[in-house]
């Protein structure tokens, strides 16, 4: 009896499917191809063309290997991974970080994502640590579709600032279990774009276990507004008088000691391109040659002035609340 087989489905530009059976038998092994090619340099991959089968002249590759480098180059134009076997769906996923598919914003690295994220929401990339806002900003259109399948965010000292656009992103993660604001430049204004569609609608930010907004200059309201998203834990920089106490635990809070936050790292099949984009963002860059006496030395010569401002500012917070969810409460 002929074993049962997987099959990919490609979308065409035309809107037609084409079909690319991949049997699963112990049998297909058995099978190798010699991958060749004119002798020369390699062609470049430009385009929508795929990438060529044979990476080296003469390799021996089984039938697997050759399906898997085919349906890897195709990614973009696959129709689902849905039911593929997770092993599988790793293979597929990294060779196409090694082809280069990632690199590089677009209609072909959005659409890649979209099928990756979609059948593998828990393993693509559950977690993500982004330091500033350059690579934030470099990386905004791939990084967005990352985030549907977030669990853990931290995006610590990026000062995204009340208006970025990011903040209505994070607002509709709803699979979102850890989120780390600190030191991002945020006010009520920034705090309520996070929080309206839960508040409202029921949607977005509604699993989240640990919130941590300290460094933000935040007022009572913003604290509220927090709590009524029923997170197990929470840190800010907001003030706390007798009335918010007693309001705050009202919604099943006790004030407590510091907690520790469990830190987070980007993790997952794609952590390695996203490590990869934030090292082309702080490449080293040439500085003029300090001599004491040009304008660029005056400018350069002087590093810490930022810190300085912040710390200074940061001065005249009112300490940090944490607040701990009250257990037995619904």
């Amino acid at each position: 009896m002929e074993p049962e087989s997987s099959r990919l489905y490609f979308s065409s530009p035309g809107g037609a499917l084409r079909t690319c059976a991949v049997r699963q038998s112990t049998l297909a092994d058995r099978f190798s191809a010699v991958g060749s090619r004119p002798a020369g340099p390699a062609p470049e991959n430009r385009g929508d063309s795929p990438p060529p089968l044979g990476e080296d002249a003469g390799q021996v590759a089984s039938l697997f290997e050759l399906c898997l480098r085919l349906a890897a180059g195709w990614l973009h134009r696959l129709e689902s991974l849905l039911g593929f076997p997770e092993l599988v769906g790793e293979q597929l996923v990294r060779r196409a970080a090694r082809l280069g598919l990632f690199d590089q914003p677009g209609e072909r690295c959005t659409r890649a994502l979209h099928v990756a994220v979609a059948a593998y929401p828990d393993e693509v990339l559950p977690s993500l640590r982004i330091c500033d806002l350059l690579t934030l900003g470099e990386f905004e259109e791939p990084v967005e579709v990352l985030w549907a399948g977030l669990l853990r965010l931290d995006l610590s000292g990026c000062r995204l600032g009340d208006r970025h656009p990011a903040l209505s992103q994070i607002a509709a993660l709803s699979r979102l279990t850890h989120l780390y604001l600190r030191g991002c430049a945020l006010t009520d204004i920034g705090v309520r774009t996070l929080t309206l569609p839960a508040r409202m609608s029921g949607v977005g930010l509604t699993s989240l276990q640990c919130v941590d907004l300290r460094g933000n200059q935040l007022g009572s309201r913003s604290l509220l507004a927090l709590c009524r998203l029923q997170p197990g834990q929470i840190a800010a920089t907001a003030p706390l008088s007798e009335d918010i106490r007693a309001n705050v635990e009202t919604k099943g809070y006790q004030v407590v000691a510091p907690l520790a936050f469990r830190p987070v790292a980007t993790e997952g099949w794609l952590s390695e391109v996203v490590e990869s984009a934030w090292s082309s963002c702080h490449r080293p860059a040439k500085r003029p040659r300090n001599d004491g006496s040009s304008a660029a030395a005056r400018f350069y010569g002087q590093p810490t002035v930022l810190p300085r401002v912040e710390q200074r500012l940061q001065q005249t917070f009112p300490p940090p609340v944490f607040l701990q969810r009250c257990r037995g409460e619904p």
